[in-house]
């Protein structure tokens, strides 16, 4: 065992009157509930429990999946964290942490509770109790001598409880290899500190939990081998699992969790699940397969299956509804198709060729053809020449005027009523546009297709993977360029300042396609283009792609005389309509304006605060925490401009409850960079970089600004640089405040973006 790690009196008392204050805040407060065990209060905190002002179970910090966040993007985890990478199997149950009391009472708790309640049909908490005891029982130990024991270390174990006799999830627990699987031991403590797997091991042979496998990558290189390796059969050691959890050090040193989790057979297994209950629900056949996009030929197999199935043992139905029989149904179903229980990764080739050989006599196929791509790669020449040649249906976002956000995709529906074919020609250069455009296609098809109509989607990608975006954008902006004002909205010859503008938001924006993640994986299909190819390369390109893929929806073999007429003709195009950017006047004054202010570069700030406060513990809590805010902003009071043409800052301020950093601004400019003058109301300017916790508000940063100010009259620093780099100061509230004055020439940024956020 590792020696115990205990937070001071104070500390403790802090957190806790953190706590109690966030449970009196209006908006973003936290919630307390208490629960009786062994006649003590234990206040529950989501993850947090506690007895008077100790902490008696603690819980991880919340981690994400691999792309989730900024600070688990696959180059940021590269650049930001070292080996060894520690691999433990990601269990798939339900979540319980155990802890202990002085007088040997165990505390088994959920995410949000402990103890019996009223108010649960299945209860984690007393469920993991139960199987606890027994488990302790059977190699003659008692739950007393664990929680004297826990008590005595000041640790928490965090389990999965996986027993499908209790609940049933996605992958199978039963037999011996139900039970509580231990996969971490923390410290009580308020900062995030945990056991080394081989110590979490040694302790659950120990004491009678199951064994979470865990082992070891030297390298990130070796570690992303090796998962993606894995994500190919979605198995390990011939085992069908959810994912993994990685256990690292970020750069500085401390803790760092991530998630990897497989999108296969895992979400093909939990559709399966969603889409039975929804249909033991009552939902309407056409219905069930419209939020699904490429899995839809063995989901609709599936749905036949489960349609006899119940029909043949309606018994089965409430079980089911009640998490009972979803991992047997699902097994009888790969047995009809000649498959065992860990082939769940061919039931994909079976959909793909299902796709193309299955014949559907209720079903009509139709197909969306949808770019990805940035403003001037060609989309709408290729798209206008493909239409001039087939006669499909055509929808330009930059046609339509209504600022609905479902209208581009209900006319590219009532497009599809009478044709085969659409492109639904918009850029959705953002994973968050193509997930709208996926929901917005199910959510809307039933109401203008037919019932037996299935959408067929078709990514036509125009940047490839490992683009130079200084190619990207040198071409793009030559041809918006020759372009000139034949264009619905961006006009390069009446406005070049601002079609360049455009273009670069649109550049530094862009997500390229990832097909194995969600929204991408629902693409039937990915046609990949290169925006450097000419109009007729990439139109020879989709047409040979989608003949080879689909042989009837091109029967006939199209000319290269035909291709390039047809791409000379959609090269004259000349636009009738003209759409301008931004919202309405009238819509803008239905909503209420929360502040102004100024974006600022995110990458640079954090490269300043690692190079100035290095293993400083707020900042070190702030990156372990992931509490470092996604994006930096300077808030003003009032915008009439487009840009700040200068954002300096002067001084890094850090106090235990959050990091900003005091700013200067100057010389602001209009969209054509004539200076004008923006009136500034907020005292300080500032960016906050992070808060401790979710119960702290950025906004707390004006109040520890104002604290300083008034007993600290050098905290705006001119430019001759300050006599002393670190300096601390004591505010009216008892905060110790340090100060890190930044080196002359402080850091500055140059035309960074004004905005309007609205609540």
């Amino acid at each position: 065992m590792l020696n115990p790690v205990y937070d001071t009196d104070q500390e403790l008392a802090n957190l806790m009157a953190k706590l109690q204050h966030s449970t009196t805040l209006k908006k973003g407060g936290g919630k307390r509930n208490v629960y009786k065990v062994g006649g003590l209060d234990v206040c529950s905190w989501r993850g947090l429990f506690t007895v008077g002002n100790k902490i008696v179970v603690r819980g991880y910090d919340k981690f994400f999946n691999v792309g989730e966040v900024p600070q688990t993007k696959p180059q940021t985890l590269a650049a930001d964290t070292t080996g060894p990478y520690e691999l433990t199997v990601k269990e798939n149950g339900c979540i319980v942490f155990i802890g202990g009391l002085e007088d040997g009472t165990i505390v088994v708790c959920s995410k949000h509770s402990t103890g019996a309640r009223d108010d649960l049909t299945r209860n984690h908490a007393v469920e993991g109790e139960s199987q606890l005891k027994h488990s302790l029982e059977a190699i003659g130990k008692s739950v007393e001598e664990l929680a004297k024991m826990l008590y005595k270390h000041n640790i928490t174990l965090v389990g999965e409880l996986c027993d499908d006799s209790f609940e049933e999830h996605i992958m199978k627990y039963s037999g011996n290899d139900a039970g509580i699987y231990l996969h971490g031991i923390n410290h009580n403590t308020i900062d995030f500190k945990t056991y080394p797997m081989d110590a979490v091991r040694e302790f659950a042979l120990i004491w009678g939990f199951k064994c979470v496998e865990s082992f070891q990558k030297t390298s990130y290189t070796d570690l992303t081998s090796f998962l993606d390796k894995c994500q190919e059969t979605g198995t390990w050691h011939n085992r069908e699992i959810e994912g993994f959890v990685v256990r690292c050090k970020i750069s500085e040193g401390g803790d760092f969790f991530f998630k990897y989790k497989f999108e296969q057979p895992y979400l093909l297994y939990r559709n399966f699940r969603e889409v039975t209950k929804s249909y033991l629900n009552g939902k309407p056949y056409n219905e069930l397969l419209k939020r699904y996009g490429k899995e839809k030929y063995i989901l609709s197999k599936y749905i036949s299956f489960i349609t006899e199935y119940f029909d043949k043992n309606p018994d089965k139905r409430d079980l089911y509804l009640q998490n009972y029989g979803i991992i047997e149904v699902r097994n009888l179903f790969l047995q009809s198709l000649g498959l065992n229980e860990i082939s769940g990764m061919n039931l994909l080739a079976i959909n793909e060729e299902l796709s193309r050989t299955m014949e559907f006599s209720q079903v009509i196929n139709k197909y969306v053809l949808i770019p990805i791509a940035t403003v001037g790669c060609g989309k709408t020449t290729v798209a206008a020449a493909l239409v001039d040649l087939f006669g499909w249906g055509h929808i330009q976002n930059d046609n339509i005027a209504n600022k609905s956000k479902n209208s581009l995709v209900k006319q590219c529906l009532r497009s599809l009523f009478t044709e085969e074919v659409v492109v639904c020609d918009r850029n959705n250069h953002q994973k968050r546009e193509r997930k709208q455009l996926f929901e917005q296609f199910y959510q809307f098809k039933v109401d203008e297709l037919p019932a037996n109509t299935s959408l067929v989607f078709v990514a036509l990608n125009f940047i490839p993977r490992n683009t130079n975006m200084k190619e990207l954008h040198k071409i793009t902006l030559d041809r918006i360029t020759q372009r000139g004002d034949r264009h619905q909205s961006i006009k390069s010859s009446t406005d070049p300042k601002l079609a360049e503008k455009v273009l670069g938001g649109f550049i530094s924006r862009f997500q390229p396609i990832a097909p194995n993640y969600e929204p991408d994986s629902e693409f039937d299909m990915i046609i990949d283009l290169d925006f450097k190819d000419s109009p007729a390369d990439s139109v020879k390109k989709v047409i040979s792609s989608l003949t080879s893929e689909f042989p009837l929806l091109i029967p006939s073999p199209t000319s290269d005389e035909a291709i390039d007429s047809a791409v000379a003709k959609a090269l004259t195009y000349e636009p009738t309509f003209t759409k301008t950017f931004g919202s309405s006047a009238t819509s803008k004054s239905k909503k209420k304006v929360d502040f102004f202010g100024i974006k600022v570069d995110h990458p640079t700030i954090v490269s300043v605060l690692n190079q100035h406060c290095g293993q400083h513990p707020v900042w070190t809590h702030l990156r372990h925490s992931n509490r470092v805010q996604p994006e930096f902003h300077v808030t003003l009071s009032h915008m009439s401009a487009s840009q700040a043409h200068q954002v300096q800052w002067d001084a890094i301020v850090l106090c235990p409850q959050l990091i900003c950093l005091q700013v200067r601004v100057s010389d602001f400019a209009d969209a054509h960079g004539n200076k004008t003058h923006v009136p500034i109301t907020n005292s300080i300017l500032h960016v906050t970089v992070g808060t401790s916790s979710p119960e702290v508000k950025p906004y707390q940063s004006n109040v520890v600004l104002d604290q300083v100010a008034t007993t600290f009259s050098n905290l705006s620093l001119n430019d001759a640089g300050p006599s002393e780099p670190v300096q601390s100061v004591t505010v009216a509230d008892g905060t110790t405040v340090e100060i890190i004055s930044l080196p002359v020439p402080r850091p500055t940024l140059w035309s960074q973006s004004l905005f309007a956020h609205f609540l």
